[in-house]
């Protein structure tokens, strides 16, 4: 879920996954193992087979899928952008549930430029982002508009920010 908070001291973005989607992604991790034990532990296979060819290639399309879903719930990251007015840094931190919460600093002056990206799902509708380069090239996106509108709205917040305005 991504959140915007702004006051006078900082504007934050943050995009976090919930411990319901966390729980749901792991189910559905589980449920493909049915096939493997459907179709190759409970006929009680005794050897190879051209006809244990196809059931093999399912348990591994299900097992692969398995491990996607499970990754998802157990890496998915959860990541936050503040920009901290008064301070003139930039906050960026990031966590896991397998993996301890990092952070990285950076100074506004670090910040070289602001871009707004536009990202595109086959079944879904295109949303934009906020994309902030900073000194080496690195390249920080954050946020998720609908609109490229409010996407551009923000973009001229943060380049006043680093202003100082």
């Amino acid at each position: 879920m991504h959140i915007i908070k702004e006051n006078d001291r900082y504007i934050e973005f943050s995009n976090r996954m919930s411990v319901g989607l966390r729980i749901m992604l792991f189910l559905f991790g589980l449920l493909p193992l049915f096939a493997p034990y459907e179709l190759l532990i409970k006929p009680r296979w005794t050897g190879f087979s051209l006809f244990a060819l196809l059931p093999i290639i399912i348990s591994l399309g299900a097992i692969a899928v398995s491990v996607f879903f499970l990754a998802a719930a157990l890496i998915g990251l959860d990541g936050v952008v503040r920009f901290e007015r008064k301070k003139r840094i930039v906050v960026y931190g990031r966590k896991a549930l397998c993996v301890r919460y990092q952070e990285s600093h950076y100074s506004m002056s670090d910040i070289r430029s602001f871009e707004i990206e536009e990202r595109e799902w086959t079944d879904g509708p295109k949303y934009y982002v906020l994309a902030m380069i900073v000194r080496g090239g690195k390249k920080i996106s954050f946020g998720e508009f609908s609109a490229q509108v409010s996407a551009a709205q923000y973009r001229e917040k943060l380049e006043a920010a680093v202003k100082g305005k």
